[in-house]
């Protein structure tokens, strides 16, 4: 369980982008790291003495594919087989305490709750018939980010 939530929450992190540096009021964004997309949006609080804290909810639609070859340990060729293991998306919540370094420029941690969704598949050396596992594990999300306003308006 914990090696699933610890997977989830890295891919999660890495197919999500936050931007946070900002004046208290809501904020929102996309991306595209690694995959179909990413969607977030949140409010950001200015609290005193240049720390602030964000909420955030964010999506990412993405498909990770890897794949292992199992072999029986007692030389029988016709006991191996594919596995295939897939991830299509996640979706959570984040909380982002920050400090602003400059007024354009804050680094934030990243506390937040994701769940995604996976899909491991067997060929039929592997059990005698294909088949597909779906889960959907949750797991908690830990980092460190930080952000830095380029422009203030766009026109």
């Amino acid at each position: 369980m914990f090696k699933k939530s610890l997977l989830i929450g890295a891919m999660a992190l890495l197919a999500s982008q936050t931007a946070v540096a900002s004046q208290s009021g809501i904020y929102f964004g996309v991306g595209n790291l690694s995959g179909l997309g990413s969607l977030y949006a949140g409010y950001m609080f200015e609290l005193p003495n240049c720390f602030n804290l964000g909420i955030e909810a964010f999506g990412n639609a993405f498909r990770v594919l890897s794949n292992a070859v199992a072999v029986n340990l007692d030389g029988d060729p016709s006991d191996t087989g594919n596995f295939d293991m897939s991830s299509h998306y996640n979706y959570g919540l984040r909380l982002l305490p920050g400090y602003m370094l400059t007024k354009d420029t804050d680094m934030h941690l990243i506390l937040g709750f994701v769940r995604g969704d996976m899909r491991v598949s067997t060929d039929g050396d592997v059990s005698d018939e294909y088949s597909t596992t779906v889960f959907r594990p949750s797991g908690y999300q830990l980092g460190v980010g930080g952000s830095v306003i380029l422009t203030k308006q766009l026109s």
